[in-house]
């Protein structure tokens, strides 16, 4: 078997949410490292990858920006809408005033898991769903503090990760694989039966 033929089968039979201990435990690096957000100034600009809960598609979040004053992460309701995930209505009285002065109003607030691009660790956070000011997010003031914590709760995507362009090579390649073994058993059962056959013209 070959390794496409073998990744596919390992795919078809979840063997590889068995095998995701062994990664893990190859991969501490990834996980256990401060965060290099933590090392970055107040209102710099980095991306950020946001999945919501029960989807297989995360959004990329290119311009989020890192705010030294705002208490709650915030996020545009475009980046919002295109994560398909679950909104809900927050009071009237939520409002929130980030480092430049700017004070936001958001009507609903939505839970996404979340990681810095580049970095394995995942961390799960409630945005409030508001205008950002041409940015994708901003992340609230002290979640530093959280990503230098490292008991923090990171999974990473294991199975939610995958881009559209990812999923159609996968399906590709799984649909090649189940030719081949198609073609591989028509093989084997017409040369079975021509040994039927000639077994049956010998003693004739």
């Amino acid at each position: 078997m070959g390794i496409t033929g073998l990744v596919s089968s390992l795919s078809s039979n979840n063997t590889l949410v068995l095998l995701y201990p062994v990664w893990f435990l190859l991969h501490l690096h990834l996980f256990f490292k401060k965060h290099p957000l933590a090392k970055m100034a107040h209102n710099s600009i980095v991306e950020i990858f946001v999945v919501a809960d029960g989807q297989q598609e995360k959004v990329a979040l290119p311009r989020t920006r890192f705010d030294g004053k705002l208490s709650k992460s915030l996020i545009s309701r475009e980046r919002a809408a295109e994560t398909s995930g679950v909104a809900v209505a927050v009071p009237h009285s939520e409002r929130f005033k980030d480092s430049k002065g700017t004070t936001y109003r958001p009507q609903a607030s939505i839970v996404l898991r979340w990681h810095l691009n580049g970095s394995a660790r995942t961390f799960e956070e409630k945005f409030y769903i508001a205008d950002c000011s041409n940015f994708d997010a901003v992340l609230r003031r002290d979640i530093e503090r959280e990503l230098n914590d490292e008991r923090a709760n990171c999974h990473p995507f294991m199975l939610n990760s995958e881009t559209p362009e990812q999923r159609r090579e996968r399906e590709e390649q799984a649909r090649k694989a189940e030719q081949r073994r198609r073609a591989t058993v028509e093989a084997q059962r017409a040369q079975v039966e021509k040994g039927i056959i000639q077994e049956q013209q010998r003693r004739k």
